[in-house]
């Protein structure tokens, strides 16, 4: 049962604190109003988790999920740059 709480306990720190600080020293998070890299991460995380081809609007529902409303502008600027920029969160964790 230890393992499981660290386990559980790194996860969160992964998605949480982690993606927030990495969003925002790569610059992919300039300002934060309705997406962090916390959760960015998390909506593509659990989004992928679910269905690994997931298109555009599953990830939109994703993001819903983890509490944010994004519009069609940002979800076409952020998914698009979701692992192939340098400046995105997940870029640092290939």
């Amino acid at each position: 049962m230890e393992t499981l709480t660290r386990v559980a306990e790194s996860l969160q720190y992964l998605l949480t604190e982690e993606a927030d600080r990495i969003g925002r020293e790569s610059g992919f998070i300039q300002r934060q109003r309705k997406l962090s890299g916390a959760s960015f991460v998390q909506t593509l995380v659990f989004g992928w988790m679910a269905k690994g081809d997931s298109t555009m609007e599953e990830l939109s529902q994703s993001a819903a999920n983890v509490g944010v409303q994004v519009s069609r502008t940002i979800q076409k600027k952020a998914w698009h740059l979701a692992a192939a920029s340098p400046s995105s969160p997940l870029y640092f964790w290939r």
